[in-house]
C-alpha cells in the first residue's frame, strides 16, 4: 500500500460487513481497484484492459441502442438525470 495517504486508505476500506452487503457493481470490488491497493501496478492495468475490452465487446454485440437501466434523463434539466429507484429491486 505505498503512496497510499491514511485518508485514501481510510476511503476504500472494505470491512466483512460491507463485504456482505455492497452491491456486486461497486467499485471497491474491482480487481484493478484491489490490485492498486496492494501496489500491483501490472497487475491493476490488466485488470483494467480486460475490463475495457469485454466492455468493448459487450457494446459491439449489442444489437440495439444503450438505455439506462437506473437513472432517465431529468424533465425538468436536459443536463440533469433522476435515479429511478430500482437498483435494489433488480439485484
Amino acid at each position: 500500500m505505498v503512496d497510499w495517504t491514511a485518508h485514501s486508505l481510510l476511503m476504500v476500506e472494505l470491512t466483512d460487513e460491507m463485504k456482505r452487503t455492497l452491491p456486486p457493481t461497486d467499485s471497491r470490488l474491482r480487481g484493478d481497484r484491489l490490485a492498486l491497493e496492494k501496489s500491483d501496478t501490472k497487475k491493476a492495468a490488466a485488470e483494467k484492459h480486460s475490463l475495457e475490452e469485454k466492455q468493448r465487446a459487450e457494446a459491439k454485440a449489442r444489437k440495439t441502442p444503450w438505455v439506462p437501466r437506473y437513472f432517465k434523463l431529468s424533465s425538468e434539466d436536459p443536463n440533469d438525470w433522476e435515479y429511478l429507484k430500482n437498483y435494489w429491486k433488480t439485484q
